[in-house]
């Protein structure tokens, strides 16, 4: 199917959620816990049977007759929800099946237990939808293969690729440990320009390095104005 016929079809139940009452981009959500935090006390939370509710992105979803399962994602981790047409009232799970697709993100409230299989899942009792998505998502096992739309489409790539991912974390932890260090040591942080308007320390003559690095100088009479430790 072409992008624009599966865009008109995504349209079309956004106002099939319309008429069901169900907002298809609320502003509020009652999320009150992370897949991270549910999956560490999963145990606890199971023998409880203490009542959460998670919010996230479908990955993926496969319905058998009456009942559906869906993987969730919501950047700290994932988990199985589960969805029984016997177990949550009839007119949400039609309208489950009539409107969620992959890529969209919903909330589900429910209780924990396990599958006969032994996998963490949710048994979900209500469900909302917190942003339909208009297009579809590439499938994680295939990913983007198309090295241009990869570059271009970079949020898109992050989300289905788990080492790219996982790299972003890493870069964003390195910075971060990188001010406190510098801050911890009287330092400050200031923005510089990238481009300067005047002549100033960058007005020098080219020269090859011992390292072949990608740098600029341009920043340096910036950073230093009126402060003797900024980075």
């Amino acid at each position: 199917m072409a992008e624009n016929d599966i865009r008109a079809e995504r349209v079309k139940k956004i106002e099939l959620l319309k008429e069901a009452g169900m907002e298809a981009y609320p502003a509020r959500s009652a999320r009150d816990t992370s897949m991270a935090e549910l999956l560490a006390g999963f145990d606890e939370c199971e023998k409880s049977g203490r009542r959460v509710t998670l919010g996230g992105r479908i990955m993926s979803s496969r319905g058998q007759g009456g009942i559906v399962f869906v993987d969730l994602f919501d950047g700290t981790g994932r988990i199985q929800i589960v969805l029984q047409e016997s177990e949550m009232d009839k007119k949400l799970f039609d309208l489950f099946n009539g409107v969620a697709d992959n890529g969209d993100f919903i909330e589900a409230s429910g209780t924990a237990f396990k599958t006969k299989r032994g996998e963490r899942s949710l048994k979900v009792e209500e469900w909302n939808m917190l942003a339909k998505s208009l297009l579809p998502i590439p499938a994680e096992h295939f990913g983007l293969r198309d090295e241009e739309k990869r570059l271009r489409e970079r949020d898109i790539d992050i989300l289905v690729n788990a080492e790219l991912r996982a790299l972003v974390e890493r870069r964003a932890k390195f910075w971060q440990s990188a001010r406190e260090f510098y801050l911890g040591k009287g330092f400050m942080e200031v923005e510089t320009p990238v481009l300067e308007t005047t002549p100033g320390g960058a007005d020098a003559r080219p020269f090859v390095t011992h390292h072949n690095f990608v740098w600029r100088i341009v920043a340096e009479a910036s950073s230093h104005r009126g402060f003797s430790k900024s980075v």
